[in-house]
């Protein structure tokens, strides 16, 4: 019996143009993630002339097979699930490391609590705005059967910041509620893709903030 290795890995990217303010350098460059091993079950190989079968007793080990470049699949333990076709394995999740900037590291510990298997589809943001103000980017976002979330977090001074996410058409379809210094739309998924505007507002504090998008 023999196990062929398949990768389907689909990686999004979603950029975003700040409105009224400088480019953001490295901006939507991110790196997909390395392609992940996919066993599949493959039909037993038929017998060669002149080759005797197998006895029960001498049963031999099922050899996995491999992808150039890639790492062997190890057989399937007894009494274990097999992996299904076309199915990457589960990853294990960990919490990000520190970065040594509070505000990376408050986003990313968030974006850790609220949406642990989304990935990050843009770069990082961080601005300061007055009290009062706010500041809005352009987010290109795919349409079905992706979604995605949107995290914000403000200095600790900071006694409310909040997101919106509007719609080509000009609609709010989602908006944070919380009344703290962080703040998170959760799986949002557009209908259509497009143009979409992500707006940051703090109404209460002048402070910096630092702003990402992940997706899924």
């Amino acid at each position: 019996m023999k196990r062929r290795a398949m990768t389907f890995i689909v990686i999004i990217g979603v950029s975003i143009a700040c409105l009224g303010c400088d480019a953001i350098p490295g901006l939507g460059k991110e790196e997909p993630p390395p392609p992940q091993p996919v066993v599949q079950q493959l039909p037993p190989p038929m017998p060669q002339p002149g080759v005797q079968p197998a006895q029960p007793a001498q049963a031999v080990q099922p050899t996995p097979a491999t992808i150039p470049g890639q790492p062997g699949v190890p057989p399937v333990a007894p009494g274990q699930p097999a992996a299904q076709p076309g199915v990457p394995p589960a990853q294990p999740v960990t919490p990000p490391p520190p970065t040594g900037d509070a505000l990376i590291d408050k986003v990313n510990a968030k974006k850790f609590q609220v949406a642990a298997n989304f990935i990050p589809t843009s770069a990082i943001v961080k601005q300061t705005i007055a009290k009062g103000s706010s500041q809005s980017y352009q987010v290109q976002l795919p349409g079905p059967p992706f979604c995605h979330t949107y995290v914000a977090a403000a200095d600790d001074k900071v006694a409310n910041i909040d997101i919106s996410v509007i719609s080509p058409t000009g609609a709010t379809e989602a908006q944070d509620s919380t009344t703290e210094s962080v703040a998170t739309v959760l799986n949002h998924c557009p209908a259509v893709p497009g143009p979409y505007k992500l707006t940051v507002n703090m109404p209460k504090t002048t402070g910096q903030f630092a702003v990402q998008v992940y997706s899924k």
